[in-house]
């Protein structure tokens, strides 16, 4: 819904389609250097660092006047994308080990996919609703902040004996 809102806004259709690119470029160059950087910080200070990306570029998404404010958005959520899909295997196996992470995962993914599946159609329908993305786009900036919020200040549990990973 981030192309609709800033034609709302009355930018250029060819610039959004132009930015969106750069948002895939971005995630690109993301992935790589958030894998490099995983092996010197710890996984839930990168994972922060997306999130808070990710949170700013909606912020923008919600404020961006100008072209340049579009693009900045588009290239901060790419970062975040890109940095959130290096680092989702990390976070999993950290916090919840590798013995049982097959079943974890696959409990979870359901409702995860649940989640993605209703979540546009929703936004759509609550701009349709309100006339405005605004309050979906808060609700994601607030959802972001708790996420950061939790995941800098949980450190990984320690394994009693690490040989069973």
């Amino acid at each position: 819904h981030r192309i609709p809102n800033f034609v709302d806004k009355g930018l250029e259709p060819s610039l959004i389609a132009l930015a969106m690119s750069l948002d895939a470029a971005i995630g690109g160059v993301s992935t790589f250097a958030i894998g490099m950087l995983s092996e010197r910080i710890p996984i839930r200070f990168l994972g922060s660092f997306a999130f808070l990306s990710l949170a700013i570029a909606i912020f923008l998404t919600i404020t961006a006047d100008s072209t340049l404010l579009m693009f900045l958005s588009f290239a901060l959520f790419g970062a975040g994308i890109g940095g959130m899909m290096m680092l989702n295997s990390f976070l999993w196996a950290d916090y919840f080990g590798r013995t049982h992470l097959g079943s974890i995962r696959g409990f979870v993914m359901p409702v995860i996919l649940f989640f993605s599946a209703v979540g546009a159609p929703l936004a759509g329908y609550i701009k349709d609703a309100t006339g405005t993305y605004n309050n979906v786009w808060w609700v994601s900036i607030i959802v972001l902040l708790f996420a950061i919020g939790v995941l800098a200040r949980t450190p990984p549990p320690t394994l009693s004996n690490p040989t069973k990973t």
